[in-house]
């Protein structure tokens, strides 16, 4: 479907609470609460917004030194690493990782999910 769209240069209207599934699907986002739009943005600054995750991987230290130049902050916490990023470089992170053969145990976003972030849009009610 989404294929089709983009070949004939049309647009399709989603409109779900599966906020999670949207924000892979779509390539622009918009928030309605109350029937009024209460934000819009595309993709693209979805991907430049600034996200914190927490990477369980060994060795963590390496991974640190591996990562340093090209994240905005960087921590270990146990065998844990923080690192602060922008959410579209988060598969080149990941890359970078496994190219230097890291093992890769768990992947935690620490930031607000794009529901959080709606939640948020919404308290007070606009």
């Amino acid at each position: 479907m989404l294929k089709i769209a983009k070949e004939q240069e049309i647009s399709i209207f989603i409109s779900s609470h599966l906020l999670n599934e949207m924000e892979i699907l779509c390539d622009r986002l918009i928030y309605i609460h109350k029937g009024e739009i209460i934000d819009d943005q595309s993709n693209i600054e979805v991907e430049r917004e600034k996200v914190t995750f927490s990477v369980k991987v060994t060795p963590a230290e390496l991974a640190k030194e591996v990562l340093k130049d090209v994240v905005i902050d960087i921590d270990t916490q146990n065998q844990n690493i923080i690192i602060e990023s922008y959410s579209g470089d988060i598969p080149f992170l990941i890359k970078k990782l496994v190219e230097h053969d890291m093992m890769i145990y768990s992947f935690s976003p620490q930031s607000s999910s794009l529901e959080s972030k709606y939640l948020a849009k919404i308290s007070g009610d606009y």
